[in-house]
């Protein structure tokens, strides 16, 4: 035996390659050359497939408890600290919404509005979307934006005719109308709400809104609602009518949240 035989390396494999078939022969080849790194990445795609479903129940179990904790949580406070514990599940958008309304009726109409943008530019393509759109006109509106609240509530009446919010959005926007001197236009979008709406609960709430219009001296300081409160309560009580303080029976906001679009032809009661 040659000094070159004795001192050449065993085979890496221990010869396996010698002990299988040779039909066999170019597997193992090709398992040497190629298939290691194959099976190495297989296994890293196990790996990263396992971490996605574990990601997955993850933020399926915090949408359960932000769903659980929206349905209890009434105050400000507790909005924010639900927007910021559970902004970025599923139910993200709709505690938005639900802070929104609260900052509204807290009176922060710039904490509102804010909201509802954020809503709008993460989640255009929500099915609420259409009820962030109304709320962020209401919020112009309550900021005395007039003339960009009625484009608001026009933009949204004209490409949603059939939608739950069209009446309030026709409301607001001859609301604001009538705060910029233009009782004509606000009693012509007023009358086609009528058309529209014809022998439904919004026909009178239109044209118990055309009287307070009437009535309305124009804006001078004080706040659109309390002088339409004022005009309204000189208007003559018949019966079946409103009377009194119409605005309290007006929406002037969506009940965003809890207003399901089923319930499209009623309007909100008075609070």
């Amino acid at each position: 035996m040659s000094t070159d035989t004795q001192n050449a390396p065993a085979p890496a494999d221990g010869g396996m390659a010698e002990k299988l078939p040779e039909e066999l022969l170019p597997v193992y080849d090709w398992y040497r050359t190629q298939g290691r790194q194959l099976v190495m990445a297989a296994a890293v795609l196990l790996l990263v497939a396992v971490g996605v479903m574990a990601y997955l129940r993850y933020r399926a179990n915090q949408a359960g408890l932000a769903s659980a904790a929206l349905m209890t949580t009434e105050s400000v406070e507790g909005m924010e600290n639900l927007e910021r514990q559970y902004g970025g599940t599923r139910v993200g958008p709709l505690i938005r919404l639900r802070l929104a309304e609260a900052y509204y009726n807290a009176g922060n109409y710039a904490g509102a509005r804010g909201q509802y943008e954020t809503f709008l530019k993460r989640s255009g393509r929500h099915p609420m979307a259409g009820t962030a759109r109304v709320g962020l006109a209401a919020t112009r509106e309550a900021e005395q934006a007039f003339a960009e609240a009625a484009r608001d509530y026009a933009s949204f009446a004209d490409a949603n005719p059939k939608h739950y919010l069209y009446p309030v959005a026709v409301m607001g926007q001859a609301r604001c109308l009538a705060a910029q001197n233009d009782k004509a236009a606000a009693r012509d979008v007023l009358d086609r709400l009528i058309v529209a709406r014809a022998g439904t609960p919004w026909e009178g709430m239109a044209r118990d809104l055309q009287g307070v219009i009437d009535r309305f001296e124009g804006f001078k300081g004080r706040s659109i609602f309390d002088q339409m409160n004022a005009a309204a309560k000189t208007q003559p009580t018949e019966p079946g009518a409103t009377g009194g303080n119409l605005l309290d029976a007006l929406p002037t906001t969506p009940a965003v949240t809890n207003v399901a679009p089923g319930a499209a032809a009623v309007p909100a009661t008075a609070k």
